[in-house]
């Protein structure tokens, strides 16, 4: 009997002790990413992003809004600082990771879906789409106004 208990003991002992690596693992990563983009360095994002992220996001912002959006709009919303709150692992594959960005413009509290690929956890934002990417589109479009126009009056 007491042989039993150890089992059982000794097995959740290394699922919490596997799972809490595996959440640490996610929040680096969802950190990685998040702060790289909420600082508007795409660069630095890609690692941390799935291939498919990599090609249908990041390089559609880096290549078709960053050139148009205004300076002076990056830099009101700069610096970002990134708190990743919470991790959830769906499964061995699939994590959320709960997150607030504060920047001097607003505050904001979101998600992201991080896969496993190859042994890595990587942000895959085919699953859900991003707010920073939406965030991007209307700086870029507001940045084609003039001044003293309003967006919504074009």
């Amino acid at each position: 009997m007491k042989r039993i208990q150890l089992v059982i003991i000794t097995f959740v002992s290394l699922t919490a002790a596997t799972c809490g690596g595996e959440r640490t693992l996610v929040k680096e990563a969802a950190y990685g990413y998040l702060d790289a983009m909420g600082n508007y360095r795409i660069a630095e994002a890609r690692p941390y992003a799935t291939p498919q992220t990599q090609t249908t996001t990041l390089d559609y912002i880096e290549h078709s809004i960053m050139p148009y959006v205004d300076q002076k709009s990056i830099e009101k919303n700069m610096p970002a600082r990134i708190t990743v709150k919470r991790v959830r692992l769906l499964n061995d594959t699939l994590a959320r990771a709960y997150y607030r960005k504060v920047t001097p413009v607003k505050t904001q509290n979101d998600s992201i879906t991080l896969v496993k690929r190859e042994g890595e956890w990587k942000v895959s934002l085919l699953i859900k789409r991003s707010r920073t990417l939406d965030m991007m589109e209307k700086m870029a479009a507001g940045s084609k106004t003039k001044d003293s126009e309003h967006p919504e009056q074009r």
